[in-house]
């Protein structure tokens, strides 16, 4: 009995896949727990959707920027180092939002972006240095399954503990949830491989970005997720804000981001099916799809329980996306300049949530918040386009 529970033991100490699904869970609900608390506190203190909007862009712009000092981080201070500042930064957020001030939300929304920039960034490049190449099709999907139990409950506990507790419960959740995740990082010894980050000084952010951008398949890889990544930042906003314009509570918000969310425990089901008939045409399927009923759910905004049962359909497609879209990127970056392009990569998320809280912001100064999943969903399809240029054998 006391061998067995060695090796178990030994099993979550060894970097490779249960390591990574563990980590990832763990730092999940920290971050899950205020998604759907964050705009519920801008709105209480900018007491418009507009405004609302513009302070998540202000603050995604200050995140976009601070994430390209993460290059020069992680080789003067190494990933442990950067992904603790990540961690202790999800703390901060909590601590800022307590103010329950305008500047205080929008130093949230900034914090947040960098820490999540900061933990995927250097997340990825253990995955990449431990991880073979070949296994990543079957390594995403379970990652992505299994943070699906944080993203399932945290949204809907976050708002309860919000609403039913108090702004400071939530707040001192995610902050010791953030502790448990850091003592687990440092408990396991990542120390990672001799000459993995290699000895070249880290390019400037402009050379990053060139290089990057002279790379057809890390543009395309870069492009895809940047399309998944914005319709989830339009869920994750304007689906609670929405419900609660239309008299159903936030409460009813929550627990349909939740819902939104519960779907992620059926991503393997699609590594398989990228597996079986390879990553493009299944791309391209869930993009698609995933469109038309995003403009359905708009066009039927009048009525919020039809509304609501059309976008949760179209998360299915979402979470199809959240397992494959990363593949391009893994299998095209080179190993001697991960830490430039995982960083330049990765802008996909700081840049979507910029862009569809500024957008939605001038769509919702023309017509009614249903008009965002109409917008949308017409998105997709440009998205599904570009699917098109994914390698046909990968």
């Amino acid at each position: 009995m006391a061998s067995t529970v060695s090796r178990w033991v030994e099993r979550f100490r060894t970097p490779g896949v249960l390591v990574f699904v563990t980590m990832d869970t763990l730092d999940s609900f920290a971050r899950a727990s205020l998604v759907t608390v964050v705009p519920l506190q801008a709105l209480a203190a900018f007491k418009s959707e507009r405004d609302t909007s513009l302070a998540f862009t202000f603050g995604g712009v200050a995140g976009l920027i601070a994430l390209f000092a993460i290059p020069w981080l992680t080789r003067t201070f190494r990933r442990r180092s950067v992904y603790t500042l990540g961690v202790l930064l999800v703390i901060a957020t909590s601590a800022a939002l307590a103010t329950a001030t305008q500047v205080g939300v929008t130093m949230a929304i900034f914090l947040r972006t960098f820490a999540t920039s900061c933990i995927v960034i250097t997340m990825n490049l253990y995955v990449l240095e431990f991880i073979r190449k070949r296994d990543f099709v079957r390594l995403e999907p379970l990652r992505i399954m299994a943070v699906g139990v944080p993203w399932t409950l945290g949204p809907y506990f976050g708002v309860w503990l919000y609403t039913e507790v108090g702004p400071l419960a939530i707040y001192g959740f995610s902050a010791a949830c953030a502790l448990v995740v850091l003592a687990y990082f440092w408990w396991v010894p990542l120390r990672g491989r001799p000459g993995s980050t290699g000895s070249r000084p880290p390019r400037t952010p402009t050379r990053s970005i060139a290089r990057f951008a002279k790379q057809p398949r890390l543009r395309l890889a870069w492009l895809l997720a940047f399309g998944r990544s914005s319709w989830w930042s339009m869920y994750f906003i304007y689906v609670p804000l929405y419900m609660v314009q239309a008299g159903a509570g936030e409460k009813a918000g929550a627990l349909l981001v939740s819902a939104g969310n519960a779907l992620l425990l059926i991503a393997p089901v699609f590594g398989w099916l990228a597996r079986r008939f390879h990553l493009r045409p299944v791309m391209m399927t869930a993009f698609a799809a995933s469109g038309v009923v995003t403009i359905a759910a708009g066009l039927a905004g009048a009525s919020p329980l039809i509304a609501a049962a059309l976008l949760l359909v179209a998360t299915v497609g979402l979470v199809c996306l959240d397992g494959l879209t990363v593949i391009p990127f893994y299998r095209a970056v080179h190993a001697y300049e991960r830490d430039e392009m995982t960083t330049v990569y990765t802008t996909w998320r700081d840049i979507s949530n910029l862009a569809t809280p500024a957008l939605c912001a001038v769509v919702l100064s023309f017509g009614p918040l249903p008009w965002v999943f109409v917008v949308m969903g017409a998105l997709m399809f440009v998205f599904a386009y570009y699917t098109r240029y994914v390698p046909r054998g990968m």
